[in-house]
């Protein structure tokens, strides 16, 4: 944790993605681009909550594996 948020480059990154879903989701030039329309603003809790889920899972297989010795040996083996 201590090198991901000591890397200035990763919170770069993470308002970039930011600024650009903003754009894309909102800026009528892309909906014409892309052929997108607007979201509305009710959406966006369904989508955070959506990807907070995941990032659960996601963290949660991550543990298991890392605390069982034959899924550790599995994962790790080349």
């Amino acid at each position: 944790m201590r090198a991901h948020l000591a890397n200035p480059y990763l919170w770069y990154g993470i308002a970039a993605v930011v600024v650009l879903q903003i754009l894309f989701t909102y800026a009528p030039p892309l909906h014409a681009v892309f052929d997108t329309e607007v979201l509305p603003p009710s959406v966006w809790l369904w989508l955070i909550l959506g990807g907070l889920a995941f990032f659960l899972v996601v963290e949660i297989k991550k543990l298991v594996i890392r605390s069982t010795p034959a899924l550790k040996d599995a994962a790790t083996r080349r």
